[in-house]
């Protein structure tokens, strides 16, 4: 499982299988044989879901940015000097 702020609520269906939905994305709903697979599907389709809402500038830079003047860099963060 990775970490996430997601909240997902998982349901035991009477089928046997079972769903996960995430609810801060609503529609985001997964299904699975077991627990821990529609944890997965949940999660990957949350992810999905997110990637699809960032437009292409909001994709985190591989490097971080020069430090801003006045600011000093440090761990990739603009902290006053």
């Amino acid at each position: 499982m990775i970490g996430h702020p997601f909240t997902i609520k998982l349901e035991h269906e009477q089928d046997g299988r079972w769903t996960a939905e995430i609810a801060e994305l609503p529609g985001v709903l997964a299904f699975g044989q077991t627990r821990a697979e529609a944890m997965a599907a949940a999660e990957s389709i949350a992810m999905s879901a997110v990637m699809d809402l960032l437009a292409p500038e909001d994709v985190l830079p591989l490097t971080p940015p020069p430090p801003s003047p006045g600011m000093s860099s440090r761990r990739g963060l603009n902290v006053p000097a």
